[in-house]
């Protein structure tokens, strides 16, 4: 079966996630530049934490919902998938 797709609302919610994270790692530069190395680390663990984490996980869960609504074989796969770290692209510490 094809999962159903997520509804308008919920994109968008799932969009406004990912575009916050995106421009906040965008202007990790700037706040290196501005507050030092350990300052932009701290901004940036300001920023994200918790309110931020917390819309995180609900745009994965609506996201997990809209997967497995229609294939409940999905949650396995998705599971499958989390524990390959390549595929994911997990970040492992600096490069």
């Amino acid at each position: 079966m094809t999962p159903k797709t997520l509804d308008t609302a919920e994109l968008l919610e799932v969009w406004k996630v990912l575009e916050n994270l995106t421009v906040s790692l965008d202007r990790l530069g700037l706040y290196q530049l501005r507050y030092g190395e350990a300052g932009a680390m701290h901004e940036l663990h300001r920023h994200l934490s918790p309110e931020l984490v917390r819309r995180i996980a609900h745009a994965r869960r609506l996201t997990v919902d809209a997967l497995t609504r229609d294939d409940p074989d999905m949650l396995e796969r998705l599971e499958q998938l989390a524990e390959d770290e390549a595929a994911i692209g997990y970040w492992t510490g600096p490069t």
